[in-house]
């Protein structure tokens, strides 16, 4: 996942977005359910947006539901539910889809957040969380700090603490994120380097690979060469 091995443990949900890049090692011991759904499955008549499950397929976390025994028939009975509606044939087949679907993503939601220590605490991974999550969506426009603290309405200097908070400055979070996408455009992608450094918005091809290098120990040549 994302050049990442991940072991395929017991009882584990793995969340897949379309900005992950993935392969499965196939097992004839492995069982399981695989649920593809487009987005536009989520929205409902009140709703036409899927934010509120945007942590789970967030690109910048682990994306792996350990179940605790207690979670285990929920989850089990709401993806056999997914599997038995789909083979249905009935004018009532895609609401109960979308509507179990939302189901379990509402219950996995439940599962994966903890309570936080307090409330300060909840509310700085909140908003840590929303400005990774804003990175992801914006990082190819915009490369500030400045800006993005705009659009959380605080400070550069608040968004930088909130960030310390954990373990990572403000500017590192749309590095990682450059970084990531560099590293897939590298190795999977037919693209030259200058068109990868311009689409990146880098001024130079040199400056691209001069900041490579220096996050990974190897030139975009060699780190395509290394993954191909």
């Amino acid at each position: 996942l994302n050049a990442h091995q991940k072991p395929q443990a017991k009882h584990t949900l793995y969340f897949i977005s379309p900005e992950h890049v993935y392969s499965w090692v196939r097992d004839e011991r492995l069982q399981g359910y695989l649920l593809y759904f487009y987005k536009g499955l989520l929205h409902t008549d009140t709703r036409s947006d899927e934010s509120e499950f945007a942590n789970l397929f967030d690109i910048c976390r682990d994306n792996r539901l350990k179940l605790l025994p207690e979670n285990i028939p929920t989850s089990l009975a709401l993806f056999e539910l997914l599997h038995s509606t789909y083979y249905q044939s009935n004018t009532h087949r895609l609401p109960l889809l979308r509507t179990t679907l939302r189901t379990l993503l509402t219950y996995l939601i439940s599962i994966d957040l903890s309570p936080s220590a307090d409330t300060q605490t909840e509310k700085t991974a909140l908003q840590f969380q929303t400005y990774r999550n804003l990175v992801n969506n914006l990082f190819l426009k915009e490369k500030s700090v400045a800006a993005y603290a705009e659009r959380l309405h605080i400070s550069p200097n608040h968004l930088n603490a909130i960030c310390k908070q954990q373990g990572k400055t403000a500017k590192a979070v749309i590095q990682e994120r450059i970084l990531k996408e560099a590293k897939f455009l590298v190795a999977f992608t037919e693209k030259d380097i200058a068109e990868i450094s311009f689409y990146l918005g880098f001024a130079e091809p040199t400056h691209f690979s001069r900041f490579f290098k220096q996050e990974t120990g190897q030139s975009p040549r060699d780190y395509r060469i290394q993954n191909r």
